[in-house]
């Protein structure tokens, strides 16, 4: 079995993982004890629930904008810029799309 055919095998066996955690892989490769250790770490991050993380990241971005209301002493009720903000946002064109330069 060459190096491209066993990343393929890999693949399908992480793929019979996720659609089942308790599916039976049959070792592959030279080094057949490596190939189960990476195939019971990928089970075990196929069964793990990170649903946690998620919760962290929406709390922290919560945390974050509530640090940030008072910007330039002046109260924001949401992340979106006013009409005044937006007069100072600096645009852009691509270029020879539907514009010509001046010459």
């Amino acid at each position: 079995m060459n190096e491209r055919e066993l990343a393929e095998r890999f693949s399908k066996d992480i793929d019979r993982i996720i659609q089942d955690n308790k599916a039976k892989i049959t070792p592959a490769g030279p080094d057949r004890e490596e190939y189960m250790k990476t195939i019971e770490l990928a089970r075990l991050l196929a069964e793990t629930d990170f649903s946690d993380e998620c919760k962290i990241t929406r709390d922290l971005r919560q945390r974050l904008l509530d640090k940030i209301k008072v910007l330039g002493g002046r109260q924001i009720e949401s992340p979106e810029l006013d009409e005044d903000d937006l007069e100072n946002v600096a645009g852009g064109i691509e270029p020879h799309h539907g514009h010509q330069p001046d010459e």
